[in-house]
């Protein structure tokens, strides 16, 4: 989920990053209680989904990976045309 390393916390809901398309899909705040995105690189979702390790088998969550390869994705998605801020 996206962290406040201020507070030490969950960010506020009205702060996690809006877009339209695959941002807006995977920063669901209405999923889960809002405690993990809903991506298929993150293990939370992963589970949730099982038919998308075979969807998304180069973006799924594998005991493998480490934190790049979540860190990867999150920001190809910030970093695209979809985002649109907070």
């Amino acid at each position: 989920m996206p962290w406040d390393p201020e507070h030490s916390q969950k960010l506020e809901l009205s702060r996690w990053p809006k877009g339209t398309g695959d941002v807006s899909a995977a920063f669901r705040t209405d999923w889960n209680g809002a405690t993990a995105l809903y991506a298929p690189w993150d293990r939370v979702a992963l589970e949730a989904h099982p038919d998308w390790f075979a969807r998304f088998s180069g973006h799924a969550w594998k005991r493998t990976h480490t934190i790049v390869h979540y860190l990867r994705f999150t920001r190809e998605l910030l970093d695209s045309n979809e985002y649109t801020g907070v």
